[in-house]
C-alpha cells in the first residue's frame, strides 16, 4: 500500500489548505486519508535555485511524490513565477509529476517548455463539486501512482543487475546494463551522474570496454609464455 507525499508551493496559507483539502474530499475511495501527506517548500528570499535544491533532496530521499506549484507566488512585494521552478526541475528529473495551479492558465500555456495537461485552474480546481475537481485529483493520484510504481521498478533492477556485476564478474553486457538502467532511473531520481556519463553513447562503450579486454587479454597471454 503506498504513501502518497505532495509537494507545495504557494505563498498562500489560505489557498494551500484548500489545496489541502479538495485533495483529501476528492482522493480515489480506495486511498485514505493515512495515505496521504504533504511537504511544504520554503518560499524564496532571492532566487529559486535553494528550494529547487531542497526539492531535489526531497525527491532522491523520497519525502516526496508530486510538486503543484503556483503561477504567481508573491514575496515581500516581489512576484515570482513558479514556472521558473517547473522548468528547472524538468530538466533535473523529467518524469517527476508536477502541476502548475494559476488563476492566468493562458500564462503558463505560453510557456512552451510547460505540457498544458500539466497547468490546472486553481478557480477551477476549488470547486470540490465539480468534475473538473474530481478529475484533476484522479490525475494527480494516477501520476504518482505511475511515477512510484515505475521509481520502484527501475530501482530492483539497478539492484538485480548490480548483484548480477558482483556475483558473475565483469561482462562488457552487464555493464552497459548497468549504465543503461542508471539512465533511465535519473529521470525519476538524480543518480549523481555528471553531463559526460549521461551523454555516453552506450555501443561506443561497449567497444571501448571489449578493447580494452582484448588488449587486457594480449598482455595476460604474453605474460604466460614468458
Amino acid at each position: 500500500m503506498n504513501s502518497y507525499i505532495i509537494g507545495l508551493i504557494d505563498e498562500d496559507s489560505t489557498d494551500i489548505d484548500f489545496i489541502k483539502r479538495t485533495i483529501l474530499i476528492n482522493k480515489p475511495n480506495d486511498i485514505t486519508d493515512g495515505q496521504v501527506d504533504f511537504w511544504e517548500s520554503p518560499l524564496p528570499e532571492n532566487s529559486f535555485d535553494d528550494i529547487v535544491k531542497r526539492i531535489i533532496e526531497a525527491i532522491t530521499n523520497e519525502k516526496i511524490h508530486m510538486m503543484i506549484i503556483d503561477y504567481k507566488i508573491v514575496v515581500s512585494t516581489k512576484s515570482y513565477e513558479g514556472t521558473t521552478i517547473f522548468k528547472q526541475l524538468s530538466e533535473i528529473v523529467p518524469k517527476f509529476p508536477i502541476i502548475m495551479l494559476s488563476n492566468l492558465s493562458g500564462d503558463c500555456h505560453s510557456k512552451e517548455y510547460v505540457d498544458s495537461d500539466k497547468v490546472y485552474s486553481k478557480r477551477d480546481f476549488f470547486k470540490i463539486e465539480s468534475q473538473y475537481s474530481k478529475d484533476k485529483v484522479f490525475n494527480i493520484f494516477r501520476n504518482m501512482e505511475k511515477y512510484i510504481n515505475q521509481r520502484a521498478k527501475l530501482t530492483t533492477e539497478l539492484v538485480k543487475q548490480l548483484e548480477r556485476w558482483e556475483n558473475d564478474g565483469y561482462s562488457a553486457d552487464s555493464l552497459q546494463s548497468i549504465v543503461e538502467v542508471e539512465k533511465d532511473l535519473d529521470n525519476y531520481t538524480p543518480q549523481n551522474q555528471n553531463t559526460v556519463e549521461k551523454a555516453l553513447d552506450l555501443t561506443e562503450l561497449k567497444k571501448a570496454v571489449d578493447i580494452l579486454k582484448n588488449v587486457q587479454d594480449l598482455i595476460g597471454g604474453g605474460q604466460n609464455e614468458d
